[in-house]
């Protein structure tokens, strides 16, 4: 394993919880955080499989992501984009043992007026004080 892969690794061993922020770019997180998941979260460190399926390592109670998005919620909702991307992540926590999972959108970010912008700022607040 790659020495940059295993620092993540320990971090992550270390700690009680899990959670990763970033964007949604258009459709899906970056390539680069998507890339970050599936090193990090590799075979061996975060799961196992055999004959009888996927096992996972880790023994975090709860995982969060926290993403931006470009896009206002009904995109999302309409296109069946939010479901994809909700199965695809929550799934890459849980299957990796993760006990449970939740994403916190914060929708057209770069287009809501600074009322939302302070009302998604007391939100992540307000999840940080719960997680």
């Amino acid at each position: 394993m790659p020495s940059d892969v295993q620092v993540e690794q320990k971090k992550i061993a270390r700690a009680d919880a899990l959670v990763v922020v970033g964007p949604v770019l258009g459709w899906f997180i970056p390539a680069i955080l998507e890339g970050w998941l599936q090193r990090v979260f590799s075979w061996g460190f975060a799961w196992t499989a055999d004959k009888e399926g996927m096992h996972g390592h880790l023994k975090h109670e709860k995982g969060l992501y926290i993403l931006t998005t470009g896009n206002p919620e009904a995109f999302y909702k309409t296109t069946g984009l939010g479901n994809a991307m909700n199965n695809i992540l929550n799934s890459t926590m849980t299957s990796c043992g993760i006990k449970s999972a939740h994403i916190e959108y914060l929708y057209s970010i770069s287009a809501v007026d600074d009322a939302t912008r302070k009302k998604y700022l007391e939100r992540v607040y307000q999840l940080g004080k719960e997680f």
